[in-house]
């Protein structure tokens, strides 16, 4: 998507001019416009962009601020994106490591989830955890049970599935956990083990099983 994003507003279709007698324009924009279909029908090869923007043809792509017809509309575009981007605080003309010390708190290693903590109760237990946005996972085991696994269809669309990697295939994975419900009261049986996975996105994970006595 940042990709077809990135250059459809940037190409002139219509362009017949071509490079050190090589393609036009507009070839290179059929070109593209077959490899943004790849990308949605699963059969994307990453290679194939390095390819075609490594091609000298894909440089006239760009959109040349200096032609009247588009200087312009290119002016107010990157007005308005600029001003969209102090208004939400977009954070993408940040160099990736730059961006992530600032996640970190200034620091090299992310920062970790605090350890989720058993709360007794007349009714029951509650978990909680002191990291803002923390989500809680758990899975109640009984006595001498362990943790299992099944065999199911794994399902991706992010990046394995772009490098064509097949969906629905059977593997072997980590049987699902119990989200927890902010104030949630749960039913432990003395000699059951709770195990606990809390989690923030961008922190390190926390485990720790309880044992109930």
């Amino acid at each position: 998507n940042r990709l077809t994003m990135y250059l459809i507003p940037r190409i002139d279709p219509n362009n017949t001019k071509t490079v050190s007698g090589k393609k036009t324009v507009k070839a290179a924009w059929e070109q593209l416009i077959e490899l943004l279909k790849t990308i949605y029908t699963g059969n994307f090869v990453p290679l194939d962009v390095v390819t075609l923007i490594e091609n000298e043809s894909f440089k006239l792509l760009r959109v040349n601020p200096d032609i009247p017809a588009y200087a312009d509309k290119l002016a107010e575009l990157r007005s308005a994106f600029q001003t969209w981007t102090k208004e939400v605080g977009d954070m993408g003309a940040l160099d990736e490591k730059e961006m992530l010390m600032k996640w970190w708190n200034g620091n090299e290693t992310p920062p970790a989830t605090a350890i989720p903590t058993l709360i007794k109760k007349d009714n029951g237990y509650q978990l909680n955890c002191e990291t803002d946005g923390a989500s809680i996972g758990y899975k109640i085991l009984n006595g001498g049970e362990e943790l299992k696994k099944q065999i199911a269809p794994q399902y991706s669309f992010d990046m394995m599935w772009t490098y064509g990697v097949p969906n629905g295939n059977e593997t072997m994975l980590d049987t699902p956990w119990n989200i927890y419900q902010d104030g949630e009261i749960l039913q432990l049986q003395p000699g059951q083990q709770l195990v606990v996975n809390a989690k923030r996105i961008g922190y390190t994970t926390a485990e720790k099983t309880f044992t109930i006595n």
